[in-house]
C-alpha cells in the first residue's frame, strides 16, 4: 500500500529491479493516469492493486510479471493502452472486463493462460492472440470490435461466447481446435467468410450466427456450393449473402435451430424430402 490514498498522483515510473507488492498498491489514487513498471518490480496484479484509480490511461510492465489477477482492471473505462514486455503466465477472469476504451494491447507475445470474460466488452480495434492458450474460454473477448482474429495453434477449444457479438468480418479456425462451444461467434454480423480447416471439428447448434452478410463456408463439411455448413447429414450454418432462393441438398435429414434466423435476403426457400427434423 506504498501509494495508498495519494488522490493527486497522476503519473509514476518505478525504476528496474525495486520490488513492489501488489497489494493496494495505488488503491485510492483518483488522479492516477500513466504507470510504469520497470523490469522486475511488480509480479502480479489484482482487484485492489488500482482500486478507485478511475482516470487510469496506460499501464506499461516490465519482465517479471506472472498474472493479471481476477477484476484487475474492472471498470476502468478510461484506460487505453497496455503494455507488456513479452509474456506473462495467465490473464484472470474478469481481468480487464467493461474496459471500453482499451484500445491497444502492446508486445503480448506469449500468455499461459486466459480466464473467462477476461477481455468483455474491451474496445481493442486490433489484438494478436500469442502462442500458448489451449482454450479462449467463455466470453473471453466477447464484444470487441476488431475486424480480423488469428486463433495460433495452441488452441484447442472454443469456450460458448468466446467471441459473440465482435466486429469480426472473417473468422478461420485452425486444425487443431477440436470443439467450438455455443454461440462461441453468435451474432457476429459483419462476418463475411468463415474457414474451419480440420476435419475433426466438433460444434454445436449455434456455435456460428452471423447474420446476412455471410457469402462462404470453406469447410471439410461445407456443401459443394460453400453455402451450407452439413455434417453428419445435419444442416448448422447457411451463407444467405446475395441469395433470395435456395435449394438445400437433397441429403440433407436435419436443419438445426436458428439455421435461417433474422435473414432479411431470402424470399424462397426449397426444403428436400429427406428433411425429417426441423
Amino acid at each position: 500500500a506504498a501509494f495508498y490514498g495519494c488522490s493527486l498522483l497522476k503519473n509514476i515510473n518505478i525504476p528496474d529491479n525495486t520490488s513492489v507488492s501488489e497489494y493496494q498498491l495505488f488503491y485510492g489514487c483518483k488522479s492516477l493516469e500513466n504507470v510504469t513498471f520497470g523490469d522486475n518490480t511488480i509480479s502480479a496484479v489484482d482487484q485492489n492493486t488500482f482500486y478507485g484509480c478511475n482516470a487510469l490511461k496506460t499501464v506499461t510492465f516490465g519482465t517479471g510479471l506472472t498474472e493479471i489477477k481476477f477484476g484487475s482492471f474492472e471498470n476502468k473505462t478510461n484506460l487505453t493502452e497496455v503494455t507488456f514486455a513479452g509474456e506473462v503466465g495467465f490473464i484472470g477472469s474478469n481481468a480487464f472486463i467493461y474496459c471500453y476504451n482499451l484500445d491497444r494491447i502492446n508486445n503480448l507475445n506469449s500468455v499461459g493462460g486466459f480466464g473467462a470474460n477476461a477481455f468483455y466488452s474491451c474496445g481493442l480495434s486490433e489484438f494478436e492472440i500469442p502462442v500458448g492458450p489451449t482454450s479462449i474460454p467463455e466470453a473471453c473477448f466477447y464484444g470487441c470490435n476488431f475486424k480480423n482474429i488469428t486463433i495460433p495453434a495452441s488452441v484447442k477449444s472454443i469456450g460458448a461466447q468466446a467471441f459473440s457479438n465482435c466486429s469480426l468480418e472473417s473468422i478461420t479456425i485452425p486444425a487443431t481446435v477440436t470443439n467450438i462451444n455455443s454461440y462461441a461467434f453468435a451474432n457476429c454480423s459483419n462476418v463475411k467468410s468463415i474457414t474451419i480447416e480440420g476435419s475433426e471439428t466438433q460444434f454445436a447448434t449455434n456455435s456460428f450466427s452471423c447474420g446476412s452478410n455471410l457469402e462462404v463456408i470453406n469447410s471439410p463439411y461445407s456443401s459443394s456450393d460453400k453455402r451450407c455448413l452439413i455434417k453428419d447429414n445435419e444442416l448448422y450454418l447457411f451463407a444467405p449473402a446475395g441469395l433470395t432462393e435456395y435449394t438445400l441438398p437433397s441429403y440433407i435429414k436435419t436443419i438445426k435451430s436458428s439455421v435461417f434466423s433474422n435473414n432479411k435476403l431470402l424470399e424462397n426457400i426449397t426444403i428436400p424430402n429427406s428433411v425429417t427434423t426441423i
